[in-house]
């Protein structure tokens, strides 16, 4: 006889069941996420240096917050796909391009400043009609300055940068006055000048100065007089005759040479 074989056929679920079970899993699942949560909010008390692997859970939190809020709302959770990180290009391996150097021309050359004595203007190689007519006319911007600063008050700024350039028409006044001293008297002037100089140096020096540096200082003076009493000896040389034939005018008490 043959024998017949019963297979008990699997129970069919409900609608209900499947959903009982769904609900089932998901409250396991937000359990043990609100679980790691609370492990890695203990992790960020305790503080300190973390582990490899406190450090990967704590980096997850935002993952599992996202995950946790999503099945709260009944929705089902999909995570972002992870960005792939460029590779890291070792320092080594760019190779910069090489920027190719300028070939220097001739006119490109560096030029080698200019001294002290080049930088001047040469009074020296002004003819002496030339130098007595910017000596007048550098006196005449002196007067002027002279009466900006006793008019006091808050001077325009056209005014002020007449002022600032005291200094420097005075110095200009000097070397075309001394230019046209004989080569004697020439040589003391320059000599004067030359210690007078470093003696306003020493005046803006800071800190204490020695005995000699005040031995020099107090004789700046003395030696203001007497640069100014070689240049009042000098000549003045004689201008060209005007149209009508009467010479130019000329400092009162000082010689002319013709």
């Amino acid at each position: 006889k043959a024998q017949v074989l019963y297979v008990q056929a699997a129970p069919v679920l409900t609608r209900a069941q499947v959903g009982a079970m769904a609900e089932t899993d998901t409250a396991k699942r937000i359990r043990a996420l609100n679980k790691k949560l609370a492990q890695i909010a203990k992790l960020k008390e305790k503080g300190g240096e973390l582990t490899a692997e406190e450090s990967q859970k704590v980096a997850s939190e935002a993952q599992l917050l996202a995950e946790l809020r999503a099945l709260e709302r009944g929705e089902e959770y999909n995570p972002e796909p992870e960005k792939e990180e460029p590779p890291v290009v070792e320092a080594a391996e760019i190779q910069e391009p090489k920027k190719e150097e300028p070939q220097t021309t001739p006119a490109d050359e560096e030029v080698e400043p200019q001294t002290e004595a080049q930088a001047k203007p040469q009074l020296a190689s002004l003819a002496p009609a030339e130098a007595e007519k910017k000596i007048k006319a550098l006196k005449k911007k002196l007067g002027q300055i002279q009466k900006l600063k006793e008019k006091g008050g808050k001077l325009q700024p056209e005014e002020a940068e007449k002022v600032s350039a005291e200094a420097g028409f005075i110095m200009e006044v000097m070397e075309l006055e001394i230019s046209l001293l004989e080569p004697e008297a020439q040589k003391n002037a320059m000599g004067l000048q030359k210690k007078l100089e470093q003696i306003s140096k020493l005046k803006k020096k800071s800190g204490q100065l020695s005995a000699p540096e005040r031995e020099k200082i107090s004789k700046e003076k003395a030696m203001k007089q007497e640069l100014e009493s070689i240049l009042a000896s000098r000549p003045v040389y004689r201008e060209p005759k005007e149209s009508n034939g009467t010479l130019k005018e000329r400092p009162e008490g000082q010689e002319v040479v013709g």
